[in-house]
């Protein structure tokens, strides 16, 4: 019953408060979520963020594969809170049995979970781009050590390999960075920050993070939506 309480708290709470967001940037900022864990003691800890996306009518949450992979003992986890940064309190949950039967995960470090709701102010993307350009510019949206952020910056490099395609973009990263989207000029989905290592000719590798500024991108073109 704990977490019944906590869970009316988030989303009955007290005032809400918005966060002004300028047209621009509201279809970025509309699409993206928090994700914390709940636990059965009624806690909660934050994991990182999420993108929603629409497709064939179906809402789904996308973020990067490890997110969801929780090391506590299976039966602590109730489910995870999904959170727009919109206004305070406005959360859904996720309960494990959805995420024990629904989630698909791949080795591109990506999972989707389709969901039953999603929170009041989100707007779920559903326009996917095609390849980036080099030197395009691109915005993310996510939770940087909690801390929600925009951020602009560019693709900076693409790499395939046998297993593996991704891109590297040059925005500022931290842990809670996982699973942002990252979106084009016109709002268009390229893929999510993720932990795919990729090899360089030099080799070096880059893993999610190889500083604050880097970040390794999976390509939606990589994601399958069943």
């Amino acid at each position: 019953m704990q977490w019944l309480i906590l869970l009316c708290l988030f989303i009955c709470g007290c005032s809400s408060h918005a966060v002004p967001v300028h047209p621009v940037y509201q279809p970025l900022v509309s699409s993206t979520v928090s994700i914390e864990a709940l636990w059965s003691d009624g806690s909660t800890s934050f994991t990182a963020t999420g993108v929603l996306v629409k497709q064939r009518q179906t809402n789904y949450l996308l973020t990067s594969g490890h997110v969801l992979s929780i090391t506590k003992p299976e039966n602590d986890l109730v489910g995870f809170l999904i959170c727009s940064p919109i206004e305070v309190h406005d959360c859904v949950i996720a309960p494990t049995q959805d995420l024990d039967k629904d989630v698909t995960y791949a080795d591109d470090d990506w999972a989707v979970l389709p969901l039953h709701a999603i929170p009041v102010n989100a707007q779920p993307l559903s326009k996917f781009a095609s390849k980036p350009l080099i030197g395009e510019s691109v915005y993310t949206a996510g939770f940087p050590s909690s801390l929600f952020m925009v951020n602009q910056g560019s693709v900076s490099a693409y790499q395939k390999t046998d297993e593996h395609t991704a891109y590297i973009v040059n925005v500022y990263t931290s842990p809670g960075s996982s699973g942002s989207q990252v979106v084009n000029t016109s709002n268009e989905l390229i893929g999510i920050i993720s932990a795919v290592k990729i090899d360089f000719a030099l080799g070096q590798s880059a893993v999610m993070i190889v500083n604050h500024h880097i970040a390794v991108v999976t390509p939606i073109g990589s994601v399958s939506f069943e």
